[in-house]
């Protein structure tokens, strides 16, 4: 009896200070800023020397024996094809890839969006120069934040990473060699129109990407 006399006493003091309700909002606010997406500043045009692009923002791609190189200087870039069908439901892809340059900075992945804006985005792989496999929405300074998994691999290594989009489930799966990673999608993405390559601060090779399922 002592402690619920004290839990009752001490929920009368605080609703002194203000209203239940106040505390529940303020305390809901504070998540929300936690969780608020850092915005990127609008991108400069990209150069497609391939063809094979809908659109390339930020950098430069270009045909490599691997595939693709995605040169994006001293920005966040990407190339994206535009889908024939917007995906709604469930779909896996397939990309391979590698860091180009001997640079600090090394980081290549697979992005998908409904819109083709950096801050849109979702982007699935590795941060290579962090030692980490992961997924993040929008902007590299949301990196951080997203879904991040560790693992042992070299800088110079060649990744082959299986996403999963599904929208029914409102997730996406990552699979990079022994990491699996899931990350929640929101109920607002109903569709993927977008898919492609996407690096910051560096130069990578990607395979094309295939679609398994």
């Amino acid at each position: 009896m002592i402690d619920v006399r004290r839990a009752q006493c001490q929920r009368r003091i605080i609703e002194k200070e203000g209203p239940s309700e106040w505390w529940k909002n303020q305390a809901q606010q504070g998540r929300k800023k936690q969780m608020r997406q850092k915005k990127s500043a609008r991108l400069p045009k990209g150069k497609d020397a391939t063809g094979d692009f809908d659109l390339v923002t930020g950098g430069t791609v270009s045909h490599e024996e691997f595939g693709y190189a995605l040169d994006t200087g001293d920005t966040e870039g990407f190339a994206l094809q535009k889908l024939d069908i917007p995906l709604q439901e469930a779909a896996t892809f397939k990309v391979r890839y590698r860091s180009a340059t001997e640079g600090r900075t090394h980081n290549a992945c697979f992005c998908f969006g409904a819109k083709p804006n950096n801050n849109a985005l979702y982007k699935a792989g590795s941060f290579i120069g962090m030692g980490k496999h992961g997924i993040f929405e929008g902007s590299w300074a949301n990196a951080k934040n997203g879904s991040l998994k560790g693992a042992q691999f070299d800088s110079s290594d060649f990744f082959e990473a299986t996403i999963t989009i599904d929208l029914d489930h409102g997730k996406t799966l990552l699979k990079v060699g022994n990491t699996t990673i899931e990350h929640k999608l929101p109920g607002s993405l109903e569709q993927v129109s977008y898919i492609g390559i996407y690096t910051k601060n560096t130069r990578s090779l990607f395979s094309k990407i295939e679609r398994v399922k």
